[in-house]
């Protein structure tokens, strides 16, 4: 009943999250929009054989995410697209349980499972079907750490499990790449160690005629099987692609173009992501800038200390299981802190996602180690009772928490209102530029409107640009010379910026979900904002966040003029859809 009932309790937000669409219709933006432009492109001509792009002039190794979610947008169009992302985050959680059952039986899956639905409630319901590539690969990689752990336990069985998740999640984000390929070799390394063992031992005994096992070769060649199946597309844009992507991955490696963190941050980073009720639990992470907070390594070394006396003490209890998860969760804190330490460029929370799961491990590796080092029924009747009622908590606080929210909600509408008349004002025979200018957020609806023409079969282009190759591909690219007109989506901020449209221009459509009087009221926040901060105030006032609005105020301004600009903004942003001419 056990494992039955915490697998129902975790998937609750998953369900809830995707029932919560019906009736609803995602219009994508920014990345999501990229995304699903190439989720588009499986089966046709252009078939991805890369993932996502970079912003350091690479892509994500491979297109697994954008294949699995083919179907699904073929069948549902881009609520499908959600639909499959809840579906792949369900499966990881339930695996969690599964492997946590596997280990340990009644006790071992209820652990699991509120292991997971706090991390999965640290989330947030929208990350649970947000198909942006860093957030899909988050949860696999979870589910991946404890199935390294299940082959250390000589369960080979799980083998071509953990290498099928683990190289779906480097295809879909390259910078669990460490984290993975380290774990990996460990299970490698513990499989054949098992499996040599086992030969050795089974000829010990066998009779002179006995049949040849074949243990040895069938985890080996199962995973062998799936690593080729998942890797071809890779491999065969490295031999025919110009420049091949696997080379300019290895290039990036060498030659990284911006400094590293650093020991200092990355000590920092694991200080704040293993203290008690860190980013696994609360979901807080980021400092008012938006960058991955650091905190002292303190706790985070008591944390450590824990985790290597309880797996020690359980193992002499005869726990031996408890203390190869200890193992696997050392080890994944070493590999954590020296893939931090590489990290280059903006040190954002988004990038060190693969933390919230090593320290979900290491609390797990705690619990599992005294509850089974103690191996005491009433003991573990209460434990399971108390995980159960955590589950179920975390389940009624998700179902109050519908809908789950769009990704890039009001940018959705927004590209959901200005799509229509923008294409009845289209000419189907012409070629068109799509362009934005939108620099005070983050949503990107250049992506987003280009998507909408294109599925309304206009022939549409993007600019040609530094990153245009990996974003849009060659067949999407044009120059103003090579098309008609240009349409632009104008943010309203930027036309109160100054922003002007070309001679001859006309507007098409033009969408704003404030009134005339909040609009009004923006304008006299930002510029009260910036008059009350001065210098120390960004152009864009971008307040999605308490940590944003607190570092806003800590400057000078007005917490209630803050508090009042950041509900306006969650609103959204007006635009306006302006078609010009090339000359």
């Amino acid at each position: 009943m056990a494992p039955g009932l915490a697998m129902s309790l975790v998937a609750v937000p998953f369900l809830g999250a995707i029932v919560s669409l019906v009736g609803r219709h995602w219009h994508p933006s920014s990345d999501q929009g990229l995304e699903l432009l190439r989720i588009r492109d499986v089966g046709g001509s252009h078939t991805p054989l890369l993932g996502a792009w970079s912003r350091w002039g690479w892509a994500h190794p491979g297109p697994a995410l954008f294949w699995m979610l083919a179907p699904l947008y073929r069948a549902l169009g881009t609520n499908g697209v959600l639909v499959g992302v809840g579906i792949i985050n369900l499966a990881a959680a339930i695996g969690f349980v599964l492997i946590g059952y596997r280990r340990g039986g009644d006790t071992g899956a209820v652990l699991a499972g509120v292991t997971v639905a706090l991390v999965t409630r640290a989330l947030g319901p929208g990350m649970l079907i947000d198909p942006w590539n860093p957030w899909v690969a988050f949860l696999p990689s979870v589910v991946f750490l404890v199935l390294v752990w299940s082959v250390l336990c000589d369960d080979l069985a799980t083998l071509p499990v953990a290498v099928g998740v683990g190289s779906f999640v480097v295809q879909t984000h390259f910078g669990y790449t460490p984290l993975v390929g380290g774990l990996l070799l460990v299970a490698l390394g513990a499989a054949v160690g098992s499996t040599l063992n086992r030969r050795h031992r089974g000829s010990a005994d066998r009779q002179p005629h006995a049949a040849r096992p074949s243990l040895f070769r069938r985890p080996f060649l199962l995973a062998g099987l799936v690593a080729a199946v998942l890797w071809a597309p890779v491999i065969v844009q490295q031999v025919t692609g110009t420049p091949g992507n696997v080379s300019s991955l290895a290039t990036y490696i060498r030659h990284p173009p911006e400094p590293a963190a650093g020991w200092s941050r990355a000590l920092g980073t694991m200080g704040e992501q293993l203290r008690p009720f860190g980013p696994w639990v609360s979901g807080h992470e980021t400092t008012g800038p938006g960058l991955e907070q650091t905190a002292s390594t303190i706790w985070a070394d008591v944390t450590i200390a824990m985790v290597a006396a309880a797996g020690l003490w359980a193992k002499r209890r005869g726990a031996k299981q408890a203390a190869q998860l200890a193992v696997v969760t050392l080890i994944a804190v070493v590999i954590a802190v020296a893939a931090t330490a590489r990290v280059t460029g903006i040190f954002a929370p988004y990038v060190l996602r693969w933390w919230r799961g090593v320290a979900a491990l290491a609390y797990l590796s705690i619990a599992w180690s005294l509850l089974f080092g103690l191996s005491r029924r009433r003991i573990h009747a209460v434990a399971k009772g108390a995980a159960a009622g955590g589950m179920l908590a975390v389940a009624v606080i998700e179902l109050f928490a519908l809908p789950t929210p769009l990704p890039f909600g009001p940018v959705s509408a927004a590209i959901g209102a200005v799509a229509r008349p923008t294409a009845v004002a289209l000419d189907r025979d012409r070629r068109y530029l799509v362009r934005s200018v939108d620099r005070r957020s983050l949503s990107a609806p250049t992506s987003g409107l280009f998507f909408a023409l294109t599925t309304r079969g206009f022939h549409v282009f993007s600019d040609r640009g530094p990153d245009a190759l990996l974003t849009y591909g060659s067949w999407r690219l044009a120059s103003p010379d090579q098309v008609d007109a240009v349409i632009t989506m104008v943010a309203i901020p930027e036309i109160d910026a100054g922003w002007h449209a070309p001679a001859d221009s006309r507007v098409v459509a033009t969408f704003d979900p404030l009134s005339t009087g909040q609009r009004a009221l923006v304008r006299t926040l930002d510029a009260r904002i910036h008059t009350e901060v001065g210098s120390k105030a960004s152009e864009r006032l971008l307040l999605d966040s308490h940590r944003a609005r607190s570092a806003l105020v800590d400057d000078g301004a007005d917490r209630k003029d803050v508090d009042e600009l950041g509900r306006l903004q969650a609103i959204g942003d007006g635009f306006v859809v302006v078609v010009s001419p090339t000359h």
